[in-house]
């Protein structure tokens, strides 16, 4: 990662501890066309390309269950997520964009990858599907990707089935007029992946 988008993120960790306001789930309205009110939702959250999101994430497949904290910056298609939490986790900072990721063990170790999920799964032994989460977290099917769904008469998106995912998004948030996922479950074979949203904020 160069210099300038290291120095951005730091600036964008800097602003996440100032956040003053918590992502609590809210009820949305019903409205007149919910087939509209998504397409224009989701207009407007593609062109959103900097975002910065803070929760807690549970992974669980027929093995194990891993929780952590996480605190995910995103600037373009450049990422920095940053995970602490039990299970002698520590401090991990996965980082990078598509083609090139790096995680940081804290421990002065650094190992690239060309898949988030290939280097996670390595390195700790468990891992999440980042390049989908990139926009599912948001809401939003990855584009150009078959994908099919279901929203509500809200125009939120209760169900997005994509890559052999079923995404379910329990409930939602309101920022900046714009509906963002409050809870989400995952699944997919063994896997459930549970992510809470405590924090968001756009620009």
């Amino acid at each position: 990662m160069n210099i300038k988008l290291a120095v951005k993120f730091m600036a964008l960790g800097a602003c996440l501890a100032l956040l003053d306001g918590c992502a609590t789930e809210q009820a949305l309205k019903p409205v007149q066309n919910p087939a509209l009110a998504w397409q224009n939702y989701s207009h407007k959250l593609y062109l959103i390309s900097n975002w910065q999101a803070t929760g807690e994430i549970g992974i669980r497949d027929a093995n194990q269950a891993i929780s952590a904290n996480f605190a995910w910056q995103q600037v373009g298609d450049q990422f920095v997520i940053r995970l602490s939490g039990p299970l002698n986790l520590g401090a991990q900072v996965l980082q990078g964009g598509p083609g090139k990721i790096s995680l940081d063990s804290g421990k002065g170790q650094v190992v690239e990858a060309s898949s988030a999920e290939q280097l996670m799964q390595q390195q700790l032994g468990w891992s999440m599907p980042v390049e989908g989460l990139v926009n599912w977290i948001r809401a939003l099917p990855l584009q150009n990707v078959k994908y099919s769904k279901k929203i509500d008469e809200t125009g939120a998106m209760t169900l997005l089935s994509q890559q052999n995912w079923a995404i379910h998004y329990q409930s939602y948030s309101v920022v900046n007029g714009l509906p963002l996922p409050h809870k989400i479950i995952m699944t997919q074979g063994p896997w459930r992946i549970v992510i809470v949203v405590n924090h968001w904020q756009l620009s």
